[in-house]
């Protein structure tokens, strides 16, 4: 249902654009969370009926619905809150 990944500078443009496209193939994948280790943001691309909704994330929570949680980003980047 939710797929998280740690962006690697190596794999960078294969994770931010290849994987989305066969990840949202899964029927039971709802989001799919990119995690930046070299700055504070999470890009959350989730499914919204037929389409795809991406967005950019440097404060605050991601609600993850479903399944019906949340995360902040300050238990994500600790050393940066």
């Amino acid at each position: 249902m939710v797929v998280v990944e740690v962006l690697s500078p190596s794999t960078e443009s294969i994770d931010l654009a290849d994987k989305l496209a066969d990840y949202f193939k899964v029927a039971s994948i709802q989001h799919y969370l990119i995690i930046r280790a070299r700055r504070r943001e999470v890009i959350h691309h989730s499914r919204s009926g037929s389409e795809i909704v991406s967005r950019v994330i440097n404060i605050g929570s991601i609600v993850l619905d479903p399944p019906g949680i949340s995360i902040d980003l300050a238990d994500v980047y600790p050393a940066m809150a």
